[in-house]
């Protein structure tokens, strides 16, 4: 029970007040006095308990007429009388009182706009709408704030009352926001004046759990009101857990984004709606695991969030639905398998799939079997080299999964689809046929050393084990010989030899095969890498035609 004295500017005389005497039918809470010198909220919180209207003689004016008028009157507003009046909860009104009601808002909300506004929300004629103005203009509230209450929350105007706003205006002042920050030209507070919110729950958990310091909160009120009407363990903790597993760098991706430095992840929680909600649910929609497995994606791939759905992740999902053909448990297990798929543009994602159907002759059980794939940059990385092993003749090595345990691959996607899906039971595809790993995996000067190997092995790739996939080649060996003096080289070599030499290779034989590749690499670049990302798209196959025509010309009959 809370009460306070409220004492004038020139009087010395203090009024108790009873903040939390409950309006009755007859009497409504209303601002006795404004005080237009002071913008202290103590003098506007000045109430005494009074009917809304003046007692009025009775109207001598028949009521088929005050009604006659009213409808006349809404009609003059460009408004339908008949979907007006006939709504329930006015069918019993008083005409009269109606009348005076509309007299009120026309007072506060522009004639253009009057009509629409009833149309839509007749309920709001039977508000007390007088003690609404009054009460919001005695805090200070400018014109504006209250024409905007009204037009843009009439639901709040019917469903709540000026008691629960001077509870919901004391919270705030007692939780430290100046009377400036409270009134403003734009009214903020509407969902506080809800009667289910329990703002001061919502107030202790952002503080406790939400990590605001006290001297912050008022801040956090004044910038985030609408955390303050949320429930607690409906909306505010389940999604503040969320943001928190998202990971420890995920702070530094999503900064600005979900994540304020001076406060934390309150910021994501405001935001929850617009940056975080959709795209679980487009998630959510499509994975048999529901929303556990769509919060498990993003928890791997926290960078996605900052992806606007619309341009990103609900494209990419309608491809590999659609066109793609995934879904179910292999949509799962690819985007286990590699969830950076998420944040790709869509572009890119479809060029990268239509690259390896028509160009390598790929399937979506290769893809399964290696989801990185379609991270792999297609004109730097996959492109290049696809088409270097294909004009060189080395595709029988790309194109046989017995060289690389392809057995493996598929397993180690299906572990990493079983840990992410927490138990989903997702296993990968044991029926493809590309190596795309070997393709993707490790830089240029990596990849190049293993395709020294191979043209070693001969086109019959002969002899040629698994054990090269993780050949790790550098100059140290030498470097270290030559600093060691003669002296010291064979202790040296009897420790260490580059693994490239061990292999029989020598670096003339690297140099040679780096300006082979470079040489092909120029010649990718000028035919479709500065394009590929567009060319190999439904949309852009057409105004890349040439180009392409050229380039199935030139890997025609190599594979």
């Amino acid at each position: 029970h809370m009460s306070f004295v409220a004492h004038s500017g020139t009087s010395a005389v203090g009024t108790k007040v009873d903040v939390h005497r409950s309006p009755t039918a007859c009497n409504i809470p209303v601002v006795a006095r404004r005080n237009h010198q002071s913008c202290s909220i103590v003098p506007a919180l000045r109430y005494c308990i009074r009917n809304e209207r003046s007692p009025k003689a009775p109207s001598a004016r028949p009521a088929q007429d005050v009604t006659t008028s009213l409808a006349e009157n809404l009609r003059a507003l460009g408004a339908d009388p008949q979907v007006i009046l006939d709504h329930p909860d006015l069918r019993a009104a008083d005409a009269e009182l109606l009348t005076s009601s509309l007299s009120a808002l026309s007072d506060w909300v522009p004639r253009r706009s009057l009509g629409a506004l009833l149309e839509r929300h007749p309920p709001l004629l039977t508000a007390p709408l007088g003690a609404w103005a009054d009460f919001l203009a005695s805090f200070g509230f400018q014109r504006l704030a209250i024409q905007e209450l009204f037009l843009n929350s009439p639901d709040v105007i019917t469903s709540s009352s000026v008691y629960r706003a001077g509870q919901v205006f004391l919270f705030l002042r007692q939780l430290g926001l100046r009377n400036e920050e409270i009134v403003g030209p734009i009214f903020r507070w509407r969902a506080l004046l809800v009667e289910e919110a329990d703002y001061q729950s919502a107030a202790s958990f952002l503080a406790s759990e939400g990590g605001v310091p006290d001297e912050l909160l008022p801040r956090v009120a004044s910038t985030y009101p609408g955390l303050l009407a949320a429930p607690v363990e409906g909306e505010l903790r389940p999604r503040l857990q969320f943001l928190k597993g998202l990971g420890p760098e995920a702070s530094r991706l999503l900064r600005g984004f979900l994540w304020e430095d001076w406060c934390g992840w309150i910021h994501g929680l405001a935001n929850w709606s617009t940056a975080v909600a959709p795209k679980l649910v487009a998630l959510e929609d499509l994975l048999p695991g529901g929303r556990p497995a769509a919060e498990a994606l993003l928890r791997e791939v926290p960078e996605a969030l900052k992806c606007p759905p619309e341009s990103r992740l609900v494209p990419n999902l309608r491809l590999l639905t659609g066109r793609m053909g995934i879904q179910g448990e292999s949509l799962f297990v690819l985007l286990c398998g590699a969830p950076a798929i998420l944040s790709l543009p869509p572009e890119q994602l479809e060029s990268r799939w239509v690259f390896l159907l028509e160009a390598a002759n790929g399937s979506k059980a290769d893809l399964l079997a290696y989801p990185p794939y379609l991270l792999a940059s297609l004109s730097k990385v996959t492109g290049p080299r696809f088409f270097y092993i294909t004009l060189r003749g080395l595709t029988s090595r790309f194109m046989n999964r017995a060289f690389n345990g392809g057995d493996a691959v598929a397993s180690e996607s299906g572990r990493r689809g079983r840990e992410v899906g927490a138990g989903f039971g997702i296993a990968g595809s044991n029926e493809y046929n590309l190596d795309l790993r070997w393709l993707c995996e490790g830089s240029d000067d990596e990849w190049l050393k293993r395709m020294a190997l191979e043209q070693r092995a001969g086109p019959g790739g002969g002899g040629w084990s698994a054990a090269p996939l993780a050949l790790v080649v550098g100059m140290a060996g030498e470097a270290r010989t030559a600093s060691h003096g003669q002296e010291g080289a064979k202790e040296l070599a009897g420790q260490q030899q580059p693994q490239w030499q061990e292999a029989g290779l020598v670096k003339e034989e690297l140099l040679l095969l780096r300006g082979d590749y470079d040489e092909v690499l120029s010649e990718w670049d000028s035919l479709l890498g500065w394009c590929c990302d567009k060319a190999f798209t439904e949309r852009g196959c057409k105004r890349f035609e040439e180009q392409l025509s050229l380039f199935y010309l030139l890997i025609q009959g190599r594979m």
